[in-house]
């Protein structure tokens, strides 16, 4: 549902219907793959941010997030 490349401000516009339709989820996959690489390089967004906001609206569900091998989210 929530594709690589989606601004940040659009992820927030359905989080709260997110959060109705997904409330007897165990978890939401919230990054995985590129999605923490293109959220800073190609978004300009802050993916920490785009945590803290997403959680503001979707307080009921549980985050997870998929990391592998070397690429465990470091930038300098």
């Amino acid at each position: 549902l929530m594709a690589t490349r989606m601004r940040s401000i659009d992820m927030i516009k359905i989080a709260k219907s997110q959060s109705v339709l997904g409330k007897d989820l165990f978890s939401m996959e919230m990054w995985g793959g590129a999605t923490f690489d293109v959220a800073y390089r190609f978004l300009k967004e802050s993916p920490w941010t785009r945590l803290e906001e997403l959680r503001k609206s979707i307080p009921n569900v549980l985050f997870q997030m998929l990391i592998r091998g070397a690429n465990a989210v470091g930038y300098k």
